[in-house]
């Protein structure tokens, strides 16, 4: 379990108490600090030392992913609490169904994020909240843009739900392949030539796009970067942001799986 903060135990098992008296013992909690050598420009930090955010996930990349990349570049810090499913046969999901109604969550599920008093579980309204409050740099620079982002979320969620799915039910993977690549193609016509969703200015839902993008890669074998230089050029172009570069170099990064150990299709 990785921790880049430097505060006392002590000090750490009190804030998880603040968060709903999490059991660390059934999960995998890493704390994240905020650099402070390393400030991105022009960004108003209006966290309080001290005082991270839970994010709440399994034990994989899967919906939590593109958060975690978000709050990277935010650069808040916050706990990475990860509930692990159990090994066959049963796969127990025991170690988050044991907590999920002790958070006071309004709507319990995973991922949900735990910021003081605000509890969220649904994971646009967690990115959106995030970028509201911390980077509103990413919300779009227009109105237009603003729709936009909410336009093509929704279709990016048709496409994660059309091929992450049947992957937990033992599909042909060759077949699913060429599904992912199809139904990609309207986002990848849409990237174009851009450095970004928008052009030049980044939106937090590139964060979501760099994710799928990956998630694609790999169930398609490495196949769809190669057949389409732009998503290559954007994947390289989000990975080098300074904070998300080192994220992917730390020992917190989180490399696999993209689904939890029940899907069929699987890189445990």
């Amino acid at each position: 379990m990785g921790c880049c903060a430097s505060e006392a135990q002590g000090t750490q098992n009190e804030r998880l108490n603040d968060i709903g008296k999490l059991e660390t013992k059934s999960k995998d909690v890493t704390m994240i600090g905020a650099p402070r050598d390393d400030p991105t420009a022009g960004r108003k930090k209006k966290y309080q030392k001290n005082k991270p955010i839970a994010l709440g996930y399994w034990k994989m990349r899967g919906l939590a992913h593109p958060i975690r990349y978000l709050l990277e570049y935010t650069e808040h810090p916050y706990e990475d609490v990860m509930y692990e499913q159990g090994d066959p046969p049963s796969f127990s999901v025991e170690s988050w169904t044991s907590v999920k109604n002790t958070l006071a969550l309004d709507f319990p599920s995973i991922p949900y994020l735990i910021d003081s008093d605000t509890k969220l579980t649904d994971p646009y309204a967690i990115m959106l909240y995030l970028a509201t409050s911390y980077a509103p740099e990413l919300l779009g620079k227009t109105p237009e843009q603003t729709a936009e982002i909410d336009m093509l979320y929704g279709q990016l969620k048709d496409v994660k739900t059309a091929i992450t799915g049947p992957c937990y039910v033992g599909a042909d993977r060759k077949q699913l392949s060429y599904t992912a690549k199809v139904k990609m193609a309207p986002i990848v016509a849409y990237l174009g030539k851009k450095d970004f969703l928008f052009g030049e200015s980044l939106s937090f839902l590139d964060f979501y796009l760099l994710e799928q993008c990956e998630f694609v890669q790999w169930l398609t074998e490495e196949e769809f970067c190669t057949e389409n230089k732009n998503v290559a050029r954007f994947c390289k172009r989000m990975k080098s942001l300074k904070t998300i570069k080192r994220y992917i170099k730390s020992e917190r990064y989180l490399a696999k799986p993209f689904n939890n150990k029940v899907a069929k299709i699987n890189n445990m």
